[in-house]
Parts: structure tokens; C-alpha cells; sequence
């Protein structure tokens, strides 16, 4: 990870930073970081959280158990459940749901998709989903 600040009339380096992973603390304790003028310090501050890597966790359960029960059963898969707390991964999976249903959407949108019949398939699929869980929250 690399970040460099330049000064917007003359192009020149003003700081510099450079470290092989994400780490804010790095940063902050980073000696030309503190060297900084506090409104740049929290300019870079918050361009650097908006750079936070996502945290790419499976919801697959790897090692069912039955007692007690460690997933729970979505047609063909078993996903991860919390014996605390029976609902801890699902709103991960609907997370992931709303976000693909909004790329897909935008795709559309957009004008990206070529019409065929394998898309036809897909958005059929993408309109009873969304229809359900517009349903839910009404």
C-alpha cells in the first residue's frame, strides 16, 4: 500500500507513505504522518479508511455437527451458524444477496447486458427474489 500527497500547485511531495498491509495504526504512528498539519492528517486519515481491504469471510459450514447443530440448511448447502447466536451469519448471506440483486440491477441499467436467453433466466430468478423480500418488509 502506497500514498503519496502532493501539493495541488506544484505537484510536490508533501508525504509519502508506503507499508506491505493495511494498517491505520501503522499509519498514525508513522513519524512524517505526524509531521502533518491536522486537516491534512484527517484528509489522509480518510481516504486511507475508505481504502480497507473487504474481509472476505465463507458462510459454508466445513464441519457439520448435530449436537448441538452448527449450520443450518438452505437447499443443497449448509451454512454457518453461531450456537450463541442462531442468526449471526444470515444477514451476511442477505447482505450479499441485496448486493448482488443491485449489481444486477445496475448492469441492466446501464445498458451492459447483452439480451440472451441465459440473462432472461438470471433476472427471472433476480425479479421472484427481490419480490419476496420486498414482500417481507412491507
Amino acid at each position: 500500500m502506497q500514498i503519496n500527497v502532493n501539493k495541488l500547485s506544484d505537484s510536490s511531495s508533501v508525504f509519502s507513505y508506503q507499508h506491505t498491509e493495511y494498517d491505520l495504526v501503522h499509519l498514525q504512528n508513522n513519524v512524517h504522518y505526524q509531521g502533518l498539519s491536522n486537516q491534512v492528517k484527517e484528509q489522509v486519515r480518510l481516504c486511507f479508511q475508505e481504502l480497507e481491504p473487504s474481509n472476505i469471510i465463507s458462510v459454508m459450514q466445513d464441519e457439520p455437527r448435530e449436537a448441538p447443530i452448527n449450520y443450518y440448511v438452505c437447499d443443497a448447502y449448509k451454512l454457518k451458524r453461531d450456537i450463541q447466536n442462531p442468526n449471526c451469519y444470515g444477514h451476511l448471506v442477505i447482505r450479499a444477496l441485496i448486493e448482488i440483486l443491485y449489481q444486477m440491477r445496475n448492469v441492466l441499467f446501464h445498458g451492459e447486458l447483452v439480451p440472451n436467453l441465459e440473462a432472461q433466466k438470471a433476472y427471472n430468478s433476480a425479479f421472484h427474489l427481490l419480490r419476496i423480500i420486498l414482500e417481507k418488509i412491507r
